[in-house]
């Protein structure tokens, strides 16, 4: 089986300087990367620049072999069209996960520059090509989307399910056993606390199914 390599990626801007700092941790070998930059206009633009920093990292760190997620906890940014097919074409996956879960990579948007020069340059020239320029999807329009700091609480717990419940699934298998998004939960979402993990998917009917009482299926 390919290897998977977990990054969580996290940014904050502020309004007084204009200042947005970013941060990546790397699970795997411990690596916290943190930039500074003045090129992003507000919050959800300098996580969306984040997202896009992990897909370089990726490259330059020669992850093409692995199974890489990236991990944010900005709604606006992981459901951008833009950030979606720049993960796609680097075949790069990339999901939503609670504030409380990116506690590194929050901590590391605290700290001051590590990374060099170049680095930062080379992100702010991919980033106007990629998402300003359009150059993915040339008849999309591109929208920057309002900051979204609150999001309403069964939406995050849907979004938790169904990061469980996608990365729990078998290659070419229709039914994801309940267990096995249970050992996900457990280990990626140790926050996350339920009494009946089937009682809080049936709570979500129009996007899991609950088969033979053991098996989950993806509407």
């Amino acid at each position: 089986m390919i290897a998977r390599r977990i990054i969580y990626v996290d940014a904050s801007f502020n309004n007084t300087t204009k200042e947005s700092k970013i941060s990546l941790y790397d699970k795997d070998i411990g690596k916290l990367d943190t930039l500074i930059l003045n090129t992003p206009k507000s919050s959800n633009e300098a996580e969306k620049y984040g997202i896009v920093y992990a897909c370089l990292y990726t490259q330059i760190n020669d992850m093409n072999g692995q199974r890489v997620h990236i991990l944010n906890d900005n709604n606006g940014a992981v459901q951008n069209t833009k950030i979606l097919d720049i993960c796609k074409k680097f075949n790069i996956t990339l999901s939503w996960i609670p504030r409380e879960i990116n506690e590194i990579a929050d901590k590391g948007t605290k700290l001051e520059n590590n990374i060099k020069e170049h680095n930062i340059k080379v992100l702010e020239l991919f980033y106007d090509l990629m998402i300003n320029k359009c150059s993915f999807n040339k008849m999309s329009i591109l929208t920057i989307n309002e900051d979204i700091d609150e999001i309403p609480e069964t939406d995050k717990i849907k979004n938790i399910l169904q990061n469980a419940i996608r990365h729990s699934k078998l290659k070419d298998k229709s039914l994801i056993p309940l267990g096995a998004i249970g050992k996900y939960l457990i280990k990626n979402n140790p926050t996350y606390t339920y009494s009946s993990l089937k009682k809080e998917i049936e709570k979500y009917p129009n996007d899991f199914q609950v088969i033979n009482n053991n098996f989950i299926k993806i509407v």
